[in-house]
């Protein structure tokens, strides 16, 4: 590899370590508010507008908020651990710049499919 220094125009090499084996270690985020399968209230609809996504988004954080003190004693001590700790992301998955309502994308339906005794311990039928 050969680099151009700015002053003085004087060239270097460098020799180039050998290529490393890729690695899919490190940290991951991937946080979404997009359901593994889809909902019932989006059935048969794989994609959905920016304003339906935000107005559904708006209202599983809202849901989903462990921080509110409505609900009594008993629902305030069930959201003991707070907000803070959760990593859910703010909004549905985009994929070729539409929002998804299901991170299952194939099948169609956006369920995962059927399990069967007969595909053994790990396969689907």
């Amino acid at each position: 590899m050969r680099l151009l220094a700015l002053a003085g125009a004087a060239v270097m090499t460098m020799a180039l370590a050998p290529a490393a084996p890729a690695s899919l270690e490190g940290v991951w985020a991937f946080a979404t508010l997009t359901p593994l399968e889809r909902p019932a209230e989006f059935e048969g609809k794989p994609v959905i507008s920016e304003a339906e996504a935000a107005a559904w988004a708006s209202e599983q954080l809202e849901r989903g908020n462990r921080d509110r003190r409505d609900g009594g004693a008993a629902v305030d001590v069930g959201r003991a651990v707070n907000d803070y700790w959760f990593e859910r992301g703010t909004a549905l998955a985009i994929l070729d710049g539409k929002r998804i309502t299901s991170l299952v994308v194939d099948p169609p339906d956006g369920k995962l499919p059927t399990r069967s005794p007969a595909s053994g311990p790990h396969g689907f039928r």
